[in-house]
């Protein structure tokens, strides 16, 4: 039962390598691509909403809270951009 099992792996592997290349899989397994520049700008902007605190921002994001006071007042001072669904939704 052992050796059968390790056959069928083997073969399982076999196919995958001659599907998607040498690793068995298309892409590279990445976990460390970062949306941290979009996760800050989230927890800023709830936190200009007053849903967050300056020090929960600090806490998640693991910034000061002079650089959070600098990229709240920066995104205040910056128009909001429609995103497809408000864009679609508004009338032309």
């Amino acid at each position: 039962m052992n050796t059968d099992l390790k056959d069928v792996r083997k073969r399982a592997w076999e196919t995958r390598r001659a599907k998607y290349g040498e690793r068995g899989h298309k892409g590279s397994y990445n976990y460390r691509r970062c949306h941290c520049n979009q996760m800050t700008a989230l927890l800023i902007k709830l936190h200009n909403e007053a849903v967050l605190s300056e020090g929960q921002v600090a806490k998640a994001t693991g910034l000061d809270r002079a650089s959070i006071r600098k990229l709240a007042d920066a995104q205040r001072v910056m128009p909001p951009t429609p995103n497809a669904a408000q864009a679609a939704r508004s009338p032309s």
